[in-house]
């Protein structure tokens, strides 16, 4: 029987994402112009993002249970963080 995996949002949210992912698109313009252009410049809808979406749905609702969702994630942002240690680290 298939498990219940995690929801990320309240139901009746469908706009949610696209608005999420239009601040991210700006924040792009804005943050990283050279890589906003280059995926201005691409074939096909490379600023829809959808490969952020993507990825958004894999780490937080269809393929993993709950617990393996906030795992991926637990791990993910104590590796940025040990990164980020080890770079400070390095410039002393």
């Amino acid at each position: 029987m298939q498990q219940t995996v995690f929801s990320s949002s309240p139901k009746g949210n469908e706009g949610l994402m696209e608005m999420n992912l239009e601040y991210l698109r700006e924040l792009l313009k804005l943050l990283q112009p050279a890589f906003y252009n280059y995926l201005a410049t691409q074939k096909g809808d490379a600023l829809q993002l959808m490969f952020v979406h993507r990825w958004i749905l894999l780490f937080f609702k269809r393929e993993f249970p709950e617990s393996d969702a906030l795992h991926i994630w637990e791990v993910r942002l104590t590796s940025f963080y040990l990164q980020y240690q080890i770079q400070q680290q390095d410039r002393k």
